[in-house]
């Protein structure tokens, strides 16, 4: 047989695992109660509890700031003039341990529910187990819709060249005695098949968005790609011509490559024969080397890079509206020269860490293939691919 004394232990046990959830006991609100309608708080259950009052106006300590729920108001026990001994004593034992088994999964299901209650749902938009993902795909598709951008912004940036129309000659005077140690003789040569050429020198945001990364050192956006390899361009504009077609922004016939020695230079002197696009001198009087007054309207050279960091069409463009031919980046070229050795490759223009003597039309310098450099990225074309490159 259970005496009171256990009885009122094990219901001290209840109310203390609800206090600890922050639920509040109040006699004489809500419900009628759970027991007989009539019963008297006795004070020898609860010696710390000694009166009626006491016990109606409880509330735990430290839990009714923090806790952002309902008040559950249970009335345990209701005044009339029995006393809890008497209802014990007088039942059987069975009776008691049934009172206080029901008595506890009450107590248990309502404390559940009201915990139940003010959880969210796995539907919640909140919920970090539905949300993360959807986040994790949006991510996707906006970085998918900007790589989409990005890519359509090449294309559109093309120049369109048509050899023999407009204002396109069908063949040009290539080479020069301003070439440099690989000058090659002057001659004309032909141009007969239309091509598409950048304005601009490969951007990091465009390399990255095909590449996955930025090898460069002087960090941009729309600055120039740099320290990359020969091998890297060839694969850059392999992939790109995947995306664009998978995209739909070129034609399936269309391909995306490096410019030929021949079809850089056309496009650098852009229909004149001087030794810059813009005339045959690159310095004003009083120019003091490496100082080029005339120079520093088009290119980024050692008279004028010194502390900036310049994005890709800051200057002037030639005749043609292209950026960046003279100085910034000195840029590959698809073809071998027959004259290089031992892994050597040709590469035009001049960059910001030469002077102006070495940014003429036909200057012609090399590099030693696998040697990545802040001084040398590249520009594309398209063209059609069963186009033999001229």
């Amino acid at each position: 047989m259970l005496r009171p004394a256990l009885i009122a232990d094990r219901a001290k046990t209840v109310l203390s695992r609800f206090e600890s959830r922050g639920v509040i006991l109040d006699n004489g609100r809500g419900a009628e109660g759970f027991f007989a309608r009539s019963t008297t708080f006795n004070a020898e259950f609860f010696p710390e509890r000694s009166s009626i009052a006491s016990f109606t106006n409880y509330r735990p300590p430290d839990r009714i700031a923090t806790i952002d729920k309902p008040e559950i108001f249970l009335t345990l026990f209701t005044t009339t003039h029995f006393k809890m001994r008497p209802i014990f004593t007088r039942t059987s034992a069975v009776l008691r341990n049934s009172v206080v088994l029901v008595l506890c999964c009450v107590l248990s299901y309502v404390a559940y529910s009201s915990i139940a209650a003010t959880r969210p749902t796995l539907a919640d938009s909140n919920d970090p187990v539905t949300s993360k993902p959807q986040d994790a795909s949006s991510s996707r598709e906006a970085a998918a819709e900007k790589d989409v951008d990005v890519h359509r912004r090449f294309v559109e940036e093309c120049v369109h060249i048509s050899p023999g129309q407009d204002t396109f000659p069908s063949d040009f005077r290539m080479g020069g005695d301003d070439g440099g140690p690989l000058a090659a003789p002057v001659r004309t040569v032909e141009m007969k098949t239309p091509f598409r050429i950048c304005r601009y020198e490969v951007t990091q945001e465009l390399y990255r968005s095909v590449m996955r990364s930025n090898p460069s050192r002087w960090q941009g956006k729309r600055n120039s790609v740099e320290m990359v390899l020969y091998t890297d361009a060839e694969r850059f504009c392999l992939r790109l011509t995947d995306e664009l077609h998978r995209k739909e922004l070129i034609k399936p016939s269309e391909i995306v490559r490096l410019p030929t020695e021949t079809e850089w230079e056309y496009c650098c002197r852009a229909g004149t024969m001087t030794r810059y696009s813009f005339g045959d001198s690159a310095t004003v009087e009083g120019d003091k080397d490496p100082q080029a007054s005339i120079l520093n309207e088009y290119a980024w050279h050692t008279g004028n890079a010194a502390g900036n960091d310049p994005a890709v069409g800051v200057l002037k463009p030639n005749a043609w509206g292209l950026y960046d031919m003279h100085g910034y980046l000195s840029e590959f070229v698809s073809d071998a020269s027959p004259a290089l050795t031992d892994g050597k490759r040709v590469i035009r223009g001049g960059s910001w860490k030469d002077d102006y003597s070495r940014m003429t039309c036909s200057y012609r310098a090399s590099y030693v293939d696998g040697e990545a450099t802040d001084a040398i990225g590249f520009r594309c074309v398209i063209t059609e691919q069963t186009s033999s490159p001229r």
